[in-house]
Order: structure tokens, then C-alpha cells, then sequence
């Protein structure tokens, strides 16, 4: 039967026919030469590689279309072939490698392992970075909205002339316990609208409310040491500014009843553990006092505890509380 091979743009032709091949038993050497080395063949993979003696032709190269016909059957037959005469694919091949079923295994684990590791660290830098935008930043607009409140409430009673009394917001000097707004702090250095309340006692409450007053020190205008502490960042940060105070600068503490006017003189920086800069005496441990003072003490450096920086006033003017201040005391 004559074949015919397509070519792009020719007309068909006729394929000269191959000589059909020879039989893998036969025997009989050709008059050229010794007879070709052939491998051997699996059993039932003969109609693959042998011509069907019946049909008069050389069967197709394998993988190769026959005539008029299409690949698919014969590349199917061909798998199911060698399937069943137990030939592996390059698909299987790999997978029948002894132990690799193991390392796949293992190597699966390590890579869920990391990928594990990696979301719960990314998990922990976005909280931490939440928690630090909560610490310095959310901390400070919600202690400003709550200080402005006690604030306001403050003023009010003063105008109302219920400062100090008992159904006042205003807490008077002696009646104040732990916890209590007793007085207000104004800094005319930290801007004409700064005030800030202060309450009893420096716990860590007290002070994510404003500024706190040492209980074991003087209450305000008495001779002593009249001290308080107040956050340098968060929480309003009420003396984030303190390291800007310059000696002459003037520290406004206005009760229900008196204003009074201390101006900074000096300043340093300790140790938390040197307790005796709030001593009646600062520094002093069996000094007898003869002035009024003021301390002011807050964390240094800026987000850090490990030092307190200090600066220390002294009374210099008291004003009855009547609403306003002269306009020379708020002066920088």
C-alpha cells in the first residue's frame, strides 16, 4: 500500500516504502553483515514495536501518528501497555524512589513550619505596632479630653463661686483625699491655654489623669517643698516640656481660694531612687525650711525612666482667686 507524507504547500506523493523489518527470531544473517542487536522486549509490547506480519507494512515509529489516523489510541495503548509490564513513567519515577515519599513529607513540615512562624510574626509586629500607637499617641487624646472636663468643671465652680465647697468639683486643699482635683497647674512656658489638674497622690492612675502631688510633701503656699510629678510622654504628657524651663519662668498653682506664683530657679537631673529632691529642704535631709518651694519632676530622657529630671521654684506672689490673673504674671 503506498503512503503519502504532507508537505506544506505540495501536492501529495508518493513515500517510497521500507523495506519491512526483520522478525526478532529470525535467525538467518543477511549477505551484508551480521544481523542488528536489538533489546529485548517486554512481553506484550510487541504490537508497539513489531510489524503485524499480517498487515504487510511497517508498523508507525512509536508515538508517531499511522496514516489517516489519529495519536491519542495508540499513545494510550501504549501507557496502559507499560503500565501492566510494570515500565515507569518520568511522572512515577520519582515517586518510586526509595524514601521520597519521606522527604516530601519533611520538607512540607518545614516550609508549614516557617510559614507558621512567619504569620504569627507578622501577627505580633501589627499588635505591637497598635500597642505603640495606643501608648503614645490614643493615651494622650484621651487623658486631654478627660483633663479638659475636670478642667472646665474646675472653672465653672470658681465662677459660680462653689469652688471648694462640698458639692464643688473643686476639692478644697484640706478637705482632699487620695484621688482628688484640689488645684490647677498653669505654665505659661508650655502656651497660654496650658492647665492641667492636680490631683492627691502619684500612683499610676493619679498620674494618667494629670499632674500628682507627693502626699508626704507641703500642700501649696506653705513653707516647704510643695512637689508634684507628671508624665514627660503619654497621658497627655502633661510635663513632656519641662526640660524648656528657664530660670525666671513662672509656675502658676491656682486653688479654690489663692493663686500662687512660684518662678523656677534652678533645675537637675537624678537618679529615681534619689528621693531627697522632694525633702522640705531639697537635698537637705534634717534642713529646716524657711521658704516655699516647688518641685516639678517627670521621667528623663523622653521615653525612658531611667532618670528624673527636676526643676525647683520658689514662691515669689499669691493672688486671691477671683477668675482671672494680671496679664504681667502670664507673660514668657
Amino acid at each position: 500500500m503506498a503512503r503519502y507524507a504532507l508537505e506544506d504547500g505540495a501536492a501529495p506523493r508518493p513515500e517510497a516504502s521500507r523495506p519491512a523489518r526483520r522478525s526478532l527470531d529470525d535467525s538467518t544473517a543477511g549477505a551484508a553483515g551480521p544481523a542488528p542487536r536489538h533489546a529485548a522486549i517486554p512481553a506484550g509490547l510487541e504490537s508497539i514495536f513489531v510489524a503485524d506480519p499480517s498487515d504487510g507494512e511497517d508498523a508507525p515509529a512509536v508515538g508517531g501518528p499511522a496514516a489517516g489516523g489519529s495519536a491519542d489510541p495508540d499513545v494510550e495503548d501504549a501507557e496502559s501497555a507499560a503500565a501492566q509490564a510494570g515500565l515507569s513513567t518520568p511522572e512515577t519515577a520519582a515517586e518510586a524512589q526509595p524514601g521520597s515519599e519521606e522527604r516530601k513529607g519533611a520538607n512540607w513540615y518545614v516550609r508549614e513550619a516557617f510559614g507558621l512562624l512567619g504569620e504569627l510574626l507578622v501577627t505580633a509586629g501589627a499588635f505591637l505596632l497598635l500597642f505603640v500607637g495606643w501608648e503614645l499617641f490614643w493615651t494622650d487624646v484621651v487623658a486631654d479630653m478627660e483633663t479638659d472636663q475636670v478642667i472646665a468643671q474646675m472653672e465653672a465652680a470658681v465662677a459660680a463661686g462653689t469652688a471648694g465647697s462640698d458639692t464643688s468639683e473643686w476639692v478644697a486643699v484640706k478637705a482632699k483625699k487620695l484621688g482628688d482635683a484640689f488645684a490647677i497647674i498653669r505654665i505659661p512656658r508650655f502656651g497660654k491655654n496650658y492647665a492641667k489638674p492636680i490631683r492627691e497622690g502619684t500612683g499610676r492612675e493619679i498620674l494618667r489623669q494629670g499632674v500628682g502631688h507627693y502626699s508626704s510633701s507641703q500642700d501649696p503656699g506653705e513653707v516647704g517643698n510643695f512637689a508634684v510629678a507628671g508624665h514627660r510622654t503619654t497621658y497627655g504628657k502633661p510635663f513632656n516640656k519641662i526640660d524648656k524651663l528657664q530660670p525666671g519662668d513662672k509656675v502658676i498653682i491656682e486653688t479654690a481660694e489663692t493663686f500662687f506664683i512660684y518662678e523656677i530657679y534652678d533645675h537637675e537631673i537624678v537618679k529615681p531612687s534619689q528621693g531627697e529632691v522632694i525633702w522640705p529642704v531639697p537635698g537637705v535631709s534634717d534642713g529646716v525650711p524657711t521658704e516655699a518651694l516647688l518641685t516639678m519632676t517627670s521621667c528623663n530622657p523622653e521615653y525612658s525612666s531611667r532618670e528624673r529630671y527636676v526643676q525647683h521654684g520658689k514662691l515669689v506672689a499669691t493672688y486671691t482667686n477671683e477668675g482671672e490673673l494680671p496679664a504681667e504674671v502670664l507673660e514668657v
